[in-house]
């Protein structure tokens, strides 16, 4: 593994979140380094862990695995000292997209998957070598809400 190979990695993760949200992805959207501030929409992708797991450890062999996450933050309606109570209208609105983005990344990332071109500049990269692991929610928090994907990726 080097860092040309890391950073493409992250690249591709990045086109291919965007890609499977579509038009209605935040607008930003960038690669981060450690956990987010939920304070505006965004679509992320960083390297959560990275780690070599030995194959044979009489031979010093091993696989380099690394595992990312892709984010997805949308505003989300939240108590205030004016409406301290937040209609279940606007909170139900604000889960629906949500939970649009959540299908969105876990059909268009697993298609990709599916067909070999999630990482479409490494593609000897095959689906063995890639698992999409699951998803955990964002908070609400700060007025902000969405889901964060694992990925990991042996390549």
């Amino acid at each position: 593994m080097d860092g040309i190979t890391l950073v493409t990695l992250l690249e591709d993760l990045l086109d291919a979140a965007v890609a499977s949200i579509g038009v209605t992805a935040p607008a930003r959207q960038f690669v981060a380094h450690g956990s987010n501030a939920l304070d505006c929409e965004h679509v992320s992708v960083e390297i959560v862990d990275a780690s070599v797991s030995p194959i044979d450890p009489a031979m010093c062999a091993g696989i380099d695995t690394i595992t990312f996450a892709v984010e997805v933050v949308r505003c989300y309606i939240a108590a205030t000292g004016d409406n301290p109570i937040p209609a279940a209208s606007g909170i139900g609105a604000d889960s629906y997209t949500i939970a649009f983005d959540l299908g969105a990344l876990m059909g268009g990332l697993g298609d990709r998957w599916e067909a070999g071109t999630l990482f479409p500049s490494l593609p000897a990269l095959d689906c063995g070598q890639v698992q999409i692991i699951g998803a955990q929610p964002v908070g609400p928090e700060c007025g902000y809400a969405g889901w964060r994907l694992t990925v990991t990726v042996q390549p």
